[in-house]
């Protein structure tokens, strides 16, 4: 998606991340909600995705560093803190 940015349509991306984060982000299982930060991580180098990648870090708020599951805190806090959004 990162690749593409530019010339997807602005209201496939903000249909698409809203599955991501307010669905898929607090999916019962553990390997979703890993797979929701490693996706993620891919927009956070694309300039053009920076203002939507700051609002939905924004939105996922605490609930990688909290959740219940070891594997998606340590996914959130290691490869998510060095983005100064």
């Amino acid at each position: 998606m990162s690749l593409w940015w530019v010339v997807i349509p602005r209201e496939f991306i903000k249909d698409f991340l809203a599955i991501i984060i307010d669905s898929l982000a607090y999916d019962t299982s553990v390997d979703v909600r890993v797979a929701v930060y490693e996706g993620l991580q891919y927009l956070l180098p694309c300039a053009p995705a920076l203002n939507a990648m700051q609002h939905a870090l924004k939105l996922l708020g605490n609930s990688g560093i909290n959740d219940k599951s070891e594997r998606v805190r340590i996914f959130d806090t290691t490869n998510c803190k060095g983005s100064q959004l």
